[in-house]
C-alpha cells in the first residue's frame, strides 16, 4: 500500500525509506517507523543526511527537522524554524565539509550556523516567479562551492561568496534542475526535467 522510496544509507548500517506516512528505518531484520506520531512535523520527507558528528537532519514539507532516531521517549523531531514563513519547505539539506548546515527550500537557499541561526543566501535569482525561487538539490564540489539545482537554473556559489548562474545558454537542456551528483572524478551530473548532463572539466 506504501510506495517506498530509498533515501539514503547511512553508518553502513541502516537504509531508510520515505512513505506517506513518514520514514521507516530498515536494520536488516525489521522495519523501524518515524512520524507524526513521534514529532515529524509532516509526513512528507524529501531529504535526510546523516552528519559526521553522528546528528540527522530532515527536511519535509513541514520544514528541516534535527531527527533523534534512538530516542525512546519525547519527540524525535527537534524542528528548526528555516523563517517567519510556517509554509516554508524544506527539499534538500547538506552539510559542507566546514560542518555547516545548509537547507534548500520553496523559499531559497539558507546557511545554518549555529543551527538556530538560519541564513538566507542571495543567489541573484530572478524576481517575478515563485518557482524560480525552488531550491531542488545541493552538492558541494571539490573546490567547496555550493551549488544549487533551482526551477530557475544552476547556481555555483564560491567560497568568497560570488555566485554564478548556468542556464540553457551555458547548454543546459532546460533550467528546471531537481538532481546534483559529484562523480569520483570530480564531474557534476546534473539531473534537468527533461535530460541528465554533466560539466566539462
Amino acid at each position: 500500500r506504501h510506495c517506498f522510496t530509498l533515501l539514503v544509507q547511512v553508518s553502513r548500517v541502516f537504509l531508510w525509506f520515505r512513505t506517506p506516512d513518514g520514514l521507516f528505518r530498515f536494520d536488516g531484520y525489521a522495519f523501524t517507523t518515524s512520524g507524526i506520531d513521534h514529532g515529524l512535523p509532516r509526513s512528507n520527507v524529501f531529504d535526510l543526511i546523516e552528519t559526521r558528528s553522528g546528528d540527522y537532519w530532515a527536511a519535509t514539507n513541514g520544514g528541516l527537522c534535527r531527527f533523534r532516531p534512538s530516542r525512546q521517549s519525547g519527540p524525535r523531531f527537534l524542528p528548526y524554524r528555516i523563517n517567519s514563513d510556517p509554509k516554508t519547505t524544506a527539499n534538500t539539506v547538506l552539510e559542507d565539509r566546514t560542518g555547516v548546515i545548509w537547507c534548500g527550500t520553496n523559499r531559497g537557499l539558507y546557511r545554518l550556523q549555529p543551527p538556530g541561526s538560519p541564513q538566507w543566501i542571495d543567489l541573484g535569482i530572478p524576481e517575478g516567479n515563485p518557482y524560480f525561487t525552488q531550491v531542488h538539490a545541493l552538492l558541494e564540489d571539490r573546490d567547496g562551492s555550493i551549488w544549487a539545482g533551482t526551477g530557475s537554473g544552476l547556481y555555483r556559489r564560491a567560497k568568497d561568496g560570488q555566485t554564478r548562474r548556468y542556464t540553457t545558454r551555458d547548454g543546459l537542456p532546460d533550467t528546471d534542475i531537481f538532481a546534483l551528483l559529484r562523480d569520483r572524478q570530480g564531474q557534476i551530473w546534473i539531473g534537468c526535467a527533461s535530460g541528465l548532463c554533466r560539466t566539462v572539466p
